[in-house]
């Protein structure tokens, strides 16, 4: 049995979307950050945060950036707060706190 920490109830979806991160690119004496686009989907939505799906396994507490989300035609930020493995490091199940 799990303990539900949830603030806000979730409502099933299933949305493809396109999120990106960032890396730092070195360019001689500059650094910049560079967008390192990926796709996902949205496996459901909360007034504070996303479930998704994607490919990559991303950390706890990594910076995510979501696209294509029907309220917020811009890009919207959020933070990684749960991952877990469920297909033997092919995909993976994330909580996206905004």
């Amino acid at each position: 049995m799990s303990i539900d920490q949830r603030k806000y109830p979730r409502i099933a979806a299933a949305e493809d979307t396109i999120y990106f991160t960032l890396a730092q690119v070195r360019y001689g004496e500059k650094s910049d950050e560079d967008r390192i686009h990926h796709p996902g989907m949205i496996t459901n939505v909360s007034e504070g945060g996303i479930g998704m799906r994607v490919s990559v396994p991303h950390c706890i507490a990594d910076q995510l950036w979501v696209e294509g989300m029907d309220e917020h035609p811009a890009a919207r930020a959020g933070t990684v707060r749960w991952i877990r493995d469920i297909n033997h490091g092919e995909h993976f199940e994330l909580g996206l706190q905004f």
